[in-house]
């Protein structure tokens, strides 16, 4: 199986992508910048900004499962713009995953994160939007 991780360096992503590596699947990181990143066989990185639309975007339709963990940290200040920002980042990055689902193949697994003590238990509308393009969507409040 291969697997696209947006958040893949975060803590979540990494021990996803290390468990998946250990089961023999292939694993692809979304990262601003693959300098310095230790590859071994299994694994790559994919540079691009997951809030922004780019290149990074054709690789998506090449996996069999997108997991979407990225977003803006929420350990800062909690003001009006830092607000925005985190929910920005997580709603532009959704949107440009679906919009690449939309674009390839049918039938990928997308696996959307997150924290239900922000968001609530409520449908992601983002997210869902890939079902009309034949994806599968699963939804992990964490």
């Amino acid at each position: 199986m291969k697997v696209f991780i947006t958040g893949g360096t975060g803590f979540l992503g990494t021990a996803l992508a290390e468990g998946f590596l250990a089961d023999g699947h292939t694993v692809t990181i979304l990262t601003r910048s693959s300098q310095n990143r230790a590859t071994r066989a299994g694994l790559a990185y994919c540079e691009g900004n997951p809030a922004k639309s780019g290149p990074w975007q054709e690789e998506v339709g090449r996996h069999d499962v997108v997991i979407n963990l990225a977003g803006a940290s929420i350990f800062r200040t909690w003001n009006e713009t830092s607000k925005k920002t985190i929910r920005d980042s997580r709603i532009l990055t959704t949107r440009n995953l679906v919009d690449s689902i939309a674009k390839g193949p049918q039938g990928v697994t997308l696996l959307s994160g997150s924290a239900v003590g922000y968001y609530g238990f409520q449908q992601d509308g983002e997210a869902e939007r890939a079902v009309q393009f034949g994806a599968r969507v699963v939804f992990c409040r964490i």
